[in-house]
């Protein structure tokens, strides 16, 4: 299935490569050849995932390229690091469902596969700002202090931008944010939970939040590519795409602002 794949089972403390392109192009299970160049069309491949993925590619691998991230791959973050990142998490994460409602209240009705995943997305992530609440105070850290203070304007600007794109754009923009939350941050989330878990000395139950995502979400996320196939519209597939690429760079500077702020309490 590939070397990313691969990469992501090996034992605890063991040396891992960084994930190749590929682990991020397969990102429902499949590993797949991507090219930005012309392309001949392949039987039964939704081309419109196929773009999606090649005009995304310049955005994910320079948000792939932050020191964070990279720090990230090799379990090279503080407990406390850690625990920050959480905080953030859980001021965009209790976005999803209500922002998911907005989106449905303004695709119409007679999009019916689009409803369809879109009740699936609700049920596949109600609670998982409970869940990153649990995981901060199992790290050691306040929940309830988390919950109680306010974002960073990093966390703020990306869920302004996701609201702003549903409402004023096209609701349909939402896909290109599922995309980037699943395609590279469920495979994040597989990739780095074992070698944090050994690195930090946590146990499992204080990464229950990054283990759904990297798990559960996938596995509802297995039709995503059949999904794009009906999206048609040159329109909605310019913003899918635009949406995507937007959101790399604000995902971006929250990590950035989670490195600043572990930087400047330890100076």
């Amino acid at each position: 299935m590939g070397v990313g794949f691969i990469n992501s089972f090996y034992q605890f403390g063991a040396a891992k490569l960084p994930p190749d392109d590929a682990y991020f192009f397969a990102p429902f299970g499949k590993t797949e050849t991507v090219t930005t160049g012309p392309q001949e069309p392949k039987s039964g491949t939704p081309q419109f995932y196929d773009r999606l993925v090649a005009e995304t590619r310049v955005a994910r691998e320079k948000f792939l390229q932050l020191p964070f991230i990279q720090a990230a791959f090799k379990g090279d973050i503080s407990r406390e690091a850690y625990i920050e990142y959480l905080c953030e998490a859980y001021h965009h994460v209790r976005h999803t469902v209500p922002l998911i409602a907005e989106v449905r209240r303004r695709i119409p009705e007679d999009r019916v596969p689009l409803h369809i995943v879109l009740e699936d997305y609700v049920l596949g992530r109600q609670g998982h700002e409970k869940w990153i609440l649990h995981d901060i105070k199992e790290a050691g850290g306040d929940a309830d202090a988390a919950k109680a203070r306010a974002p960073s304007p990093a966390t703020n600007a990306l869920v302004n931008y996701a609201y702003d794109t549903v409402r004023n754009v096209t609701p349909v923009a939402y896909f290109g944010m599922a995309f980037v939350v699943e395609a590279t941050g469920s495979k994040l989330a597989a990739y780095t939970v074992d070698t944090l878990m050994h690195k930090l000395g946590l146990p499992q139950k204080c990464f229950s939040y990054m283990l759904s995502h990297g798990n559960t979400e996938m596995e509802q996320m297995d039709s995503f590519e059949v999904l794009m196939a009906q999206i048609t519209d040159p329109e909605e597939q310019e913003a899918i795409i635009d949406m995507a690429c937007g959101l790399y760079p604000l995902y971006s500077a929250i990590f950035q602002h989670v490195a600043d702020t572990i930087e400047e309490n330890s100076g």
